[in-house]
């Protein structure tokens, strides 16, 4: 087996859509769409794969090596015992700078604030004592600790120390018309830039034997052009990470895909969710309407970044319950953290 670092730099502003993002129809409600600002695991995933094909055509037919290299089918998170050819699994995404320091979401039990254009140091919660609620025991930040108004962090933290970022993206407006519609077909779409300087990354675990044929990829609606590099590398240890929590706090670096609410087994969480369907490729359908098919089931995902802090006793059990789902894994969903040093 072999790990390789696999860098994608935007070329010009992207647009990577997410569940009801591309929606334009009841009436020209959603006439203002907006990007997401990185692309979810399933795009890293497929990302891979389209490296690994030998030669890119209209008809996306592959070959039998293409087949040996990346598999024949998307990836499905609803879908169990898939296989991927030379492919094993990936890491969740990462930022990475141009002196090569790695920026992971900061967890959401950092006293955030109004963000300006600045930079900032992880502070965690202080906690008051536990209290007797409806729901059993639960924590609660202390005093002036969390503001609702401010919401939870929205920014980046680094892995080689505790400095956060914030305001890595920016909003590029266009705009568009849906040819389908005769009568409130304007949208505006605003497309997404990621601060110069930086590149999305993430480790994939391949086979020795994995080929990559590309150097170039064109990834969201209106393929927005990425540039490619691949290095051999070992994958990050999560100590340093592990190291800046709560010994009893569990950090989501990756969406996590579950079913039930496992926050309920928690004496304090700070998560936030997100809508998500999945979106496969038939390589051997003909037509572009056969060849990509977008799912009815809606999932709905606990997003990277989120934290718990299960009942005393439990971190096994709640981890337990995530780390259940290794198909998910492959895609790099599913990925925790347990803090490592009581703060």
């Amino acid at each position: 087996m072999a790990k390789k670092l696999i860098k994608l730099t935007p070329l010009e502003p992207y647009f990577l859509g997410g569940e009801r993002i591309f929606e334009i129809n009841d009436g020209n409600k959603h006439y203002f769409i907006r990007s997401l600002e990185t692309p979810s695991q399933t795009t890293l995933f497929g990302a891979l794969r389209f490296l690994g094909i030998q030669k890119v055509s209209n008809t996306k037919t592959l070959s039998e090596e293409d087949k040996a290299n990346i598999g024949n089918n998307s990836f499905d998170l609803e879908v169990e015992h898939q296989s991927f050819g030379r492919i094993n699994s990936i890491s969740p995404l990462y930022l990475i700078d141009n002196d090569n320091k790695f920026y992971v979401r900061t967890p959401f039990d950092h006293k955030a604030g109004s963000f300006d254009e600045r930079t900032e140091t992880y502070t965690a919660f202080e906690f008051a004592d536990k209290k007797i609620t409806d729901r059993g025991e639960r924590l609660f930040p202390k005093k002036n600790e969390f503001n609702a108004k401010d919401g939870v962090a929205d920014s980046w933290m680094s892995l080689d120390g505790s400095t956060v970022l914030c305001n890595l993206f920016e909003g590029v407006v266009k705009v568009g018309i849906d040819k389908s519609k005769k009568k409130k077909a304007f949208v505006k779409k605003e497309y997404k830039r990621l601060k110069k300087g930086f590149s999305f990354a993430f480790f994939a675990d391949v086979d020795s034997n994995f080929k990559f044929y590309q150097n170039e990829i064109f990834l969201g609606q209106g393929k927005s052009s990425f540039s490619v590099t691949v290095d051999e590398c070992k994958e990050l240890t999560n100590d340093i990470l592990a190291a800046k929590l709560r010994s009893d706090m569990v950090y989501a670096q990756s969406d996590i895909y579950c079913s039930g609410d496992p926050w309920k087994m928690c004496l304090f969480s700070a998560i936030e969710t997100r809508d998500f369907r999945v979106f496969t490729t038939k390589y051997e359908q003909q037509s572009s309407l056969e060849q990509y098919q977008k799912h009815d089931n809606h999932i709905k995902l606990i997003r990277a970044g989120s934290v718990f802090i299960p009942k005393e006793g439990d971190i096994d059990k709640f981890r337990d319950i995530i780390e259940n789902y290794a198909h998910a894994k492959i895609a790099g969903f599913n990925q925790i953290i347990i803090g490592g040093t009581k703060k």
